[in-house]
């Protein structure tokens, strides 16, 4: 596989769904919608997001070694920037992308198909990295390479396509993705 030749799709998840109570999501017990509101802030931009995931070290080094990154988001592209703006990693991502704009919500074959049209790539040469393992089925459904950021240690459902890469961290993403190469 040729490095430059992949295209990782960071899969984020702003939509209404995210914010169903009660639930465990990416490490955090969440019982309701995150707002920013009077007594909470958004994280300080030169810090993680989220414990244990460098965001900014980890998109920097995919773009170091020659992957373009792009997003696909259930969500709004605007809240997508707004975080990326914050984590200041807006500029390691070539496009910022919504099903807003797809003929449908992922994980239909059409949201990737959007992506892929979008980035002038042929899915086969795409890869996405999500934290859903829904995500994963659907992008491997549509043609694309798949990885799974597994930060909580689970099983993955057998149910669903497997996944093509397994890590805990996306810090973990750029060596492995170049020991197939």
């Amino acid at each position: 596989m040729d490095p430059s030749g992949i295209e990782g799709i960071s899969a984020g998840n702003t939509a209404p769904e995210a914010a169903s109570p009660p639930r465990r999501r990416h490490g955090y017990n969440q019982t309701g919608p995150l707002r920013a509101g009077p007594r909470q802030k958004w994280p300080d931009p030169g810090r993680d997001q989220n414990p244990g995931v460098p965001h900014f070290i980890s998109s920097r080094a995919l773009t170091a070694a020659g992957f373009r990154l792009v997003t696909l988001s259930n969500g709004s592209a605007q809240i997508a920037g707004k975080l990326f703006s914050d984590a200041g990693i807006t500029d390691e991502f070539e496009s910022l992308l919504s099903v807003e704009d797809a003929p449908a919500w992922k994980p239909a074959r059409g949201s990737y198909e959007y992506a892929a049209a979008s980035t002038r790539t042929d899915p086969g040469s795409m890869l996405l990295v999500a934290v859903h393992p829904w995500d994963i089925h659907g992008a491997a459904r549509a043609g694309l390479r798949t990885a799974w950021l597994n930060r909580a240690g689970d099983s993955y459902p057998a149910y669903f396509e497997a996944p093509d890469f397994t890590v805990s961290t996306l810090t973990e993403l750029a060596p492995n993705l170049a020991a197939t190469a």
